[in-house]
């Protein structure tokens, strides 16, 4: 049986009544009937699939982040070192760049695993392979204490020091001076467990259920009622 979609191609359209969007498919030029599938299943799958857009974004941006600099070579780094590359990004543009790709990759990272309002399904820690788990709790922290709240961890930190002139008498004023603990962005390349082969392998993970959920509606919900009746309850409109 040919593949639908090697010839599939779509037009949105607004209803002039309404304002909704609708979507309409069209196989090498000719309109396709369509059916609504609504129920647990359908909401699982829709779920799924915005979690694996959550984390192809997270991807494409930490990549992102790492093209704004070399790899550092593996002979001068020790293993699993921690490298908060905040003074090495190189200018202050790029600085902020690096930091906003690096704290979006985070955040939507995170949301995949904390978040179910809405899409209704939310990962848990039992799709992260367990050589991963450290990685894992690692990121997780990073979002809740950086991105998702301030000061509950190690980072969003700091102290305030006096500074006093060399000699007592001078005519030198002190000053106070703030020393902050903050994490701009974290170089793991060097690492065993990366935090970009995290994203990549849960996402793997995502889309294996996702496709799993697919199988099913159409073994549960489309097959057992047949092609005629798919093709006499899809209305034209939709």
């Amino acid at each position: 049986m040919r593949p639908l979609s090697d010839h599939l191609t779509t037009k949105d359209k607004i209803d002039p009544k309404t304002g909704e969007r609708q979507r309409i498919y069209y196989y090498k030029g000719k309109h396709c009937p369509t059916h609504l599938i609504k129920g647990p299943l359908a909401k699982q799958y829709i779920g799924y699939q915005l979690i694996m857009r959550d984390l192809e974004d997270a991807e494409r941006w930490l990549t992102h982040a790492y093209d704004f600099f070399p790899k550092e070579e593996s002979d001068h780094m020790k293993p699993d070192e921690d490298r908060y590359r905040d003074n090495q990004i190189g200018d202050e543009k790029n600085h902020a760049i690096v930091k906003s790709l690096f704290f979006s990759s985070l955040i939507f990272y995170g949301k995949c695993f904390t978040q179910a309002k809405g899409r209704g399904v939310k990962l848990e820690k039992s799709i992260v392979p367990p050589r991963f788990h450290a990685k894992h709790a690692c990121i997780m922290e990073y979002r809740h204490t950086l991105a998702a709240h301030s000061g509950e961890g190690q980072w969003d930190t700091g102290k305030l020091r006096l500074l006093l002139p060399p000699k007592k008498g001078s005519n030198i004023g002190p000053r106070i001076n703030s020393e902050l603990h903050r994490l701009d962005f974290e170089d793991d390349r060097m690492d065993k467990c990366q935090f970009l082969e995290l994203i990549k392998i849960v996402h793997r993970n995502v889309k294996t259920k996702k496709d799993i959920i697919g199988q099913k509606i159409f073994k549960e919900i489309i097959l057992p009622r047949g092609e005629d009746y798919w093709y006499k309850s899809s209305p034209k409109s939709q």
